[in-house]
């Protein structure tokens, strides 16, 4: 079976460019294949020349996915748009001829576009970068404070109306220096986010559920400097500020509110007395 056309997009009727099968292309140690075109030319270089392996770049279709397609590689590279699920594990070690495939790679954070369990069965290891995004989440997340806080949208599209509401905007803005932060879950990103915020001359206050069971983790966050909160209650109450996961269900459950479609909104927690800006990043 030979893989869809390398220009990784919808042909127009006619597209006489060449596909080469993985036979043809395959090095005597290894064939990798990557579906979302993560594979630049310094990669390139060091995959074939140095390390001697072969590189098909493809996208391929759920009917070859099913056919056992996977099982002509030795590892594969992805990123979300490709799913690989357990039918399409299972077709390949299905394969008569039998099955190269020993990686599954993800280049991101989380492996739900993968079927972890079936490739753990047959030995493929599934690798994933953990810390891929965090540095880039936690730039967002500030910016997102920082446009809450100084009204930098309302500012840009006065701005693009012909319009100039400096004293409007002067009094509707607010300082982050002395404010609270709250901080729904403790991981790399909300502690990326910890340190650019505190360095603002926030204060910063953290519940974790792992730190109403550990005294090293309410102390852990206190060593940093921070203010360990035993009740998500205490964290909307003493906060100006609250930022958490809108993907994180646990996150979504003990706040009681509802993700919101937009990348940030302003809201009333029932159980709060106090008028917040929730972060869904």
């Amino acid at each position: 079976m030979q893989p869809s056309c390398t220009c990784n997009k919808a042909c127009p009727e006619g597209c006489s460019e060449e596909i080469e099968t993985a036979e043809s292309k395959r090095a005597d140690t290894g064939l990798i294949l990557d579906t979302d075109e993560l594979v630049d030319d310094r990669l390139r270089a060091l995959i074939e020349g140095p390390s001697s392996y072969g590189l098909v770049q493809a996208h391929l279709s759920e009917a070859q996915l099913a056919a056992g397609a996977l099982a002509e590689y030795d590892a594969v590279l992805i990123r979300s748009p490709t799913q690989i699920p357990a039918d399409a594990i299972e077709a390949a070690f299905a394969r008569t001829e039998g099955c190269r495939l020993k990686v599954i790679g993800r280049a991101g954070v989380g492996v739900d576009n993968v079927a972890v369990k079936a490739a753990t069965e047959h030995h493929v290891a599934v690798l994933n970068v953990p810390s891929a995004s965090t540095q880039s989440v936690v730039e967002l997340t500030v910016a997102h404070i920082l446009n809450c806080a100084r009204k930098v949208p309302l500012a840009d599209s006065a701005v693009k109306n012909g319009e100039w509401p400096r004293n409007a905007l002067w009094s509707a803005g607010t300082e982050l220096h002395g404010k609270r932060i709250g901080l729904v879950g403790f991981g790399h990103i909300a502690r990326g986010v910890a340190r650019v915020v505190q360095a603002l001359g926030m204060e910063v206050h953290v519940f974790t559920p792992s730190a109403l069971q550990s005294v090293s983790k309410r102390a852990e966050i206190e060593a940093a400097g921070y203010v360990a909160q035993l009740s998500v209650d205490a964290l909307f109450a003493s906060c100006t500020h609250v930022s958490t996961s809108r993907y994180h269900p646990v996150a979504i459950h003990i706040c009681n509110l509802d993700p919101a479609p937009f990348p940030s909104t302003s809201v009333r927690r029932p159980a709060s007395s106090i008028y917040i800006q929730y972060l869904f990043l």
